[in-house]
């Protein structure tokens, strides 16, 4: 199944949820460790989806301004490492999106940050 992914990213999406997670990919692949994830973040998930269906995360505008929230939360992150930051929706939505590539995702994290900024669904308090 890997070689399907091949040339479209540098892992393959089993490699990619492993390392995310900084689980054995056995642990992370099997039935019920993975069912278990999935139950505890469908719900989450579902609540950011709702949020960021809103009417006005359809404007070019607001996505543009969304855009440079999120390049401050990362500069943010960069001044106070230490520090545990929540992201709004609309910055949560560029986070994630930037994360769809990967590749430049780890790039630019490392650059900004000097590690690969792991992003953490579980933190509810926004």
């Amino acid at each position: 199944q890997a070689n399907a992914y091949a040339g479209l990213a540098p892992l393959a999406p089993d490699q990619c949820c492993s390392r995310a997670l900084n689980r054995p990919e056995s642990e992370v692949l099997s039935d019920g460790s993975l069912a278990t994830l999935l139950r505890a973040t469908i719900p989450r998930q579902a609540a950011f989806a709702y949020q960021v269906s809103q009417a006005h995360y359809w404007s070019s505008n607001f996505l543009d301004l969304a855009l440079q929230r999120y390049y401050n939360f990362l500069l943010l992150k960069q001044s106070a490492p230490g520090v545990v930051l929540a992201p709004t929706y609309d910055i949560d939505l560029m986070w994630h999106t930037h994360q769809l590539r990967p590749q430049q995702y780890c790039e630019d994290t490392q650059m900004l940050l000097g590690k690969v900024w792991a992003h953490d669904d579980s933190y509810q308090d926004r």
